[in-house]
């Protein structure tokens, strides 16, 4: 346990592990500061695998969903199989989460898109 106000030194190894657990990206972003480390101390079999294991896990979904669609055809949104084979209250927060989902993700890969154009794009304005 840390007392307040105690600062947490990490040793080279636990920093390589942060890098392989953490994603890349969040270490770009400055999502997570204390934890930016020198690009040549990350090792790219971590991000290789982690990539790898999402890559299955969206193929088992959207063969999941393939299966239902052939089983039940008819147009609508996935959170109705939601609704219909788990429970109405599974249905419900689906849809809200793939809604807030679309809202919040679009929006915030807007703005970051726009300040990395702010790179090359000195003279417009960021709100373009």
């Amino acid at each position: 346990m840390v007392a307040s106000g105690e600062r947490i030194v990490y040793s080279k190894n636990e920093c390589q592990a942060f890098s392989n657990v953490v994603p890349r990206w969040c270490n770009w972003n400055g999502y997570f500061p204390e934890l930016q480390l020198p690009h040549s101390n990350g090792r790219a079999m971590g991000t290789i695998i982690a990539y790898i294991v999402g890559a299955c896990l969206v193929t088992l979904v959207m063969m999941c969903l393939g299966e239902l669609s052939v089983h039940e055809p008819h147009t609508s949104s996935f959170h109705n199989y939601a609704t219909k084979y788990i429970h109405p209250s599974v249905g419900f927060v689906v849809a809200w989460l793939y809604w807030l989902t679309w809202t919040v993700a679009l929006g915030s890969q807007l703005v970051t898109m726009a300040i990395l154009m702010q790179r090359w794009f000195t003279g417009i304005p960021l709100w373009i």
